[in-house]
């Protein structure tokens, strides 16, 4: 079964200030001799990917939010970003591949940035050759110049200073809908200070969920308010803040999703295609009974041959074991393969408890996305399911709470992925066993303390899981940056 795909967007905002011994506002002076007080937001230009420990404190009940991600703040006094320009050498993305007009790439060049004319940026990852790399984020982007910007991406260059002390700050966390944009939009700030036990030189910054220098999960350059790189003289004694907020977007509208089920029977055998037929319409005969109705629908693959019958179709039963592909046409004679997977399509929400949307309840929302760590055990604990087919409400979602309603609450052995660095996806998966028999489905949904993300049917209205087959749900979060 192809997973549940729910995509939060981060990106992050960070701003500095200098504080005098006392904690009164200071100032620094930068390389130009100006006097620096800081305190304007700047978006992050470098994040290190893979924001699996930017998370809270507190398991993602929405209280603390501070370690494991943003436990330490380091600052260093390493080289400024170095910036090349691409003069009359073009370059277009296709998918994660660069292609440049003319040699420019080097093996160095991995780690870095590529800043393109037309605004989009992307991480290399991987050098080809000095006309080809892949970067990390997939794009289409048409030909035209561009920047690479090199410096340290996961560590300091230098570093000088570090601590976890919050200075008396703390952390806050807010909300707020966008309606505009159909999003409902989170905030999670983290303040740390650290004071100068000699006279810096600061130039870059990161986070960490530990002492390790080397172990950092966010790093950033110092900008002045024009946003170009600068570098910050502070005395011994005089105290950096440093202020930093996680941004999560979720839509809180209705969103389409389409996903494929793939049946199998007890040995494990995938529903598959044993006869095709060159007709108008195409017929297709299975292995094994496919329990499907007249008026599903379903994708076949794979079929040798006749491939016209390859494809998403709604299909009109005619026994057990045959049915036909609604407005096809047959291209040729059968030869082998094909397996059918019943196509299924719905609408993915947000889930919140409760008689409507509060601040604390799309807190839960946020930190329940974000508590990952490496397992993520957090991310969500019970599995529900519905044999009601009531709507989901609408916007503004208040009133009686109906997104998963006469849910049944089972824990089938969750399971979930190891966190693999950098692939910005995790997944849980929980199993209906054989002998289990759940009725009709209507919707299903991840839920941990009160919060968390549903699937509900309308291709067909529910389905059935007889007692005869295994089902499996995997539901996966995955996440991008912004700079």
């Amino acid at each position: 079964m192809q997973p549940f795909n729910a995509r939060v967007g981060f990106r992050g905002q960070y701003r500095w200030s200098i504080l005098n011994e006392d904690g009164s506002p200071g100032f620094a002076i930068d390389q130009l001799g100006r006097k620096q007080t800081g305190g304007e937001w700047r978006a992050n230009l470098i994040t290190q990917l893979g924001m699996n420990s930017v998370a809270p404190t507190d398991g993602g009940h929405g209280a603390g939010f501070g370690p494991p991600g943003r436990a330490y703040l380091h600052v260093g006094e390493g080289a400024l970003v170095i910036e090349t320009d691409s003069g009359a050498i073009t370059a277009s993305q296709s998918g994660t591949t660069v292609t440049a007009s003319a040699a420019i790439f080097a093996s160095t060049d991995v780690g870095d940035l590529v800043l393109w004319g037309s605004g989009e940026t992307a991480l290399i990852s991987a050098f080809t050759d000095t006309t080809h790399v892949e970067v990390t984020a997939s794009a289409i982007v048409a030909g035209g110049v561009f920047t690479i910007k090199r410096t340290s991406t996961d560590q300091l260059v230098s570093q000088v200073e570090s601590g976890n002390s919050d200075g008396g700050f703390g952390a806050s966390s807010s909300y707020s809908f966008d309606d505009p944009n159909q999003q409902v939009r989170g905030e999670l700030t983290v303040t740390r200070v650290v004071t100068m036990t000699a006279n810096r030189n600061l130039t870059e910054f990161g986070f960490s969920p530990d002492g390790t220098a080397t172990n950092l999960h966010i790093v950033e350059l110092f900008r002045d308010s024009g946003g170009a790189p600068i570098a910050l003289t502070i005395p011994s004694g005089k105290k950096l803040r440093l202020d930093h907020t996680l941004i999560e977007t979720a839509a809180w509208s209705l969103q389409a999703h389409e996903f494929d089920l793939q049946e199998y029977d007890v040995t494990d055998v995938p529903l598959s295609v044993t006869a095709a037929t060159n007709a108008s319409p195409i017929q297709i005969t299975t292995n094994f009974p496919h329990n499907f109705s007249t008026g599903d629908q379903v994708n076949v693959t794979g079929v040798v041959g006749n491939t016209a019958a390859n494809g998403i179709w709604t299909v009109t039963v005619v026994d057990s074991t045959t049915f036909t592909l609604d407005g096809s046409t047959g291209n040729g004679g059968y030869t082998s393969g094909g397996t059918v997977a019943r196509h299924l399509s719905g609408n993915l929400f947000p889930y919140v408890t409760g008689s409507s949307v509060t601040g604390t309840a799309i807190s839960k929302l946020f930190s329940r996305f974000v508590t990952l760590g490496d397992n993520y055990s957090g991310f969500y604990d019970r599995v529900l399911f519905s044999t009601n087919s009531q709507a989901a409400p609408a916007y503004p979602f208040t009133g009686v709470n109906t997104f998963i309603i006469n849910h049944t609450e089972v824990n089938p052995g969750i399971s979930y992925d190891n966190y693999v660095a950098d692939s910005m996806e995790v997944g849980k998966s929980f199993t209906f066993n054989v002998g289990t028999a759940n009725g009709n489905l209507y919707s299903i949904g991840f839920e941990g303390d009160g919060v968390g993300q549903v699937f509900k049917f309308t291709n067909p209205t529910y389905f059935t899981k007889d007692s005869n087959h295994t089902l499996t749900f995997r539901f996966v979060i995955s996440w991008w940056w912004s700079f």
